[in-house]
């Protein structure tokens, strides 16, 4: 009964292991489409595309299947693999779309931003007076 017991945990803990590991390549391969532009960032909502990052980390998917080659059951094997070939695929169609684009809004300084309002203040000012001056002439 003991050795059932032990046998039993053994089971368990090899099934964590494999758990944990397919969680772990998960969560690179969600940081890697996040970085190829192909999923929001959940915290900000916005599409982020950074190549060379993506890059890097499919770099580190396939140090970790050379390093693990031989100690991976057939499933994980089949995971990380299949894993690290759809990222490739994905990385190969952001690079055929060309370099990232900068972005189309360009930020302005805190600065430039409080001078801004104020001189388009002064236009509508104007436009008013002058609207005023051409009321007058027609009266």
């Amino acid at each position: 009964m003991a050795d059932e017991k032990k046998i039993d945990e053994a089971k368990m803990e090899v099934k964590d292991q494999e758990q944990l590991f397919r969680g772990f390549i998960s969560l690179i391969s969600g940081i890697t489409m996040q970085q190829l532009g192909k999923v929001a960032n959940p915290i900000t909502g916005e599409i982020e595309r950074n190549l060379d990052v993506a890059k890097a980390w499919i770099e580190t998917l396939r140090m970790i299947r050379e390093k693990t080659k031989g100690n991976l059951n057939d499933s994980e094997n089949r995971f990380l693999e299949s894993t690290i070939s759809g990222l490739q695929m994905n990385y190969a169609d952001e690079v055929a779309k060309g370099p990232e684009k900068p972005e189309e809004k360009e930020e302005v300084p805190a600065a430039e931003k409080s001078e801004e309002a104020p001189t388009e203040e002064k236009g509508k000012e104007e436009e008013n007076k002058q609207d005023e001056i051409r009321d007058k002439g027609k009266q």
